[in-house]
């Protein structure tokens, strides 16, 4: 196994005792950054959730691997990036799905509301990672009166909510962590 952290090659390795000898020495040196994801083959992985297992599986094939490290300083920059992206594609979108459910939907604009609900949820997470002072009741009452209107069917109740409701919301905190001093 060919190992690269960052940018520098590591080394090749046979044995999982030395990558992780390897590792520990390289965390001594720079304390103040952390390994937070490893590429492999093109695929992407959470260096926390399964490096340990990856390892064993993998130790003896003859494949590459890319740590890559940050400091929580970068992880929080990066977060808040993508929450300010991710944000203004919701807000970017918002519009011509209630009109969809004010002309009445097809099963297409149902997976887009579906897939607006995981991205409040996206939202809702990476709010609460970065400390956003964000009203957590409204969020959850705006939630379940979207959820109750999807369950009913309710299309112009749930087209009013996203329009009048929701695009406020999103548009708001969008500005707030845009504004200087967040």
């Amino acid at each position: 196994m060919r190992i690269w952290l960052d940018e520098v090659f590591l080394g090749v390795f046979h044995s999982t005792a030395d990558v992780e000898s390897a590792l520990a020495d390289w965390k001594r040196v720079n304390s103040d950054h952390i390994f937070y994801l490893f590429e492999c083959q093109g695929d992407q992985y959470s260096f926390g959730d399964i490096w340990e297992q990856f390892l064993k599986d993998n130790i003896a094939q003859d494949i590459e691997v890319r740590i890559k490290t940050a400091t929580p300083e970068m992880l929080h920059l990066e977060l808040v990036d993508s929450t300010i992206e991710y944000l203004e594609r919701l807000v970017g979108s918002i519009d011509d799905l209630a009109s969809q459910f004010y002309a009445g939907p097809d099963q297409a604009a149902w997976e887009k509301l579906s897939d607006f609900l995981e991205g409040l949820d996206y939202i809702c997470q990476a709010l609460e990672l970065l400390n956003f002072n964000f009203d957590r009741d409204q969020f959850n009452q705006m939630l379940l009166e979207l959820m109750q209107a999807m369950e009913l069917q309710d299309i112009v109740t749930v087209a009013d909510l996203l329009s009048y409701e929701w695009n406020g919301w999103l548009e708001n905190v969008l500005d707030t962590i845009n504004s200087p001093g967040n």
